[in-house]
């Protein structure tokens, strides 16, 4: 399947209106899913429009060295096993889709073992 739509008025809060952009997606586990790159590195993530601020897997953001706010830590509503999971403020650096460059994405690093196990697969991260 593809999408078609102004991906950065969708889920990049402070992004100007870009034109449309057609993305390959999956929709097999009626979630959105999206093939994206951050830096160099492809990563899977789901879109999901209610979700603000963005997630990213806490391990996967490490490796990337994007920046992690340790210090200000808190509690979320957890997803999968969890009934409360500890968040971090995050900020997603050199986020591609489909070839397109989106600005810096405000985040919060989390595990996401619990949400991959419900979904099927391992995700990497939720745009919001």
């Amino acid at each position: 399947m593809k999408l078609t739509v102004g991906i950065a008025c969708l889920f990049l809060s402070g992004a100007a209106q870009a034109a449309s952009l057609t993305v390959p997606f999956d929709f097999s586990r009626s979630e959105i899913g999206l093939d994206v790159v951050v830096g160099t590195t492809p990563l899977y993530m789901i879109l999901d429009t209610e979700v603000d601020p963005s997630v990213i897997d806490g391990k996967r953001a490490e490796s990337l060295g994007l920046k992690i706010d340790h210090g200000a830590g808190g509690e979320a509503a957890g997803e999968g096993n969890a009934k409360n999971a500890t968040v971090y403020p995050a900020t997603i650096s050199g986020l591609s889709i489909a070839g397109r460059a989106y600005p810096d994405v405000e985040a919060l690093a989390a595990d996401m073992s619990g949400l991959s196990a419900h979904y099927g697969r391992v995700l990497d991260g939720v745009l919001g």
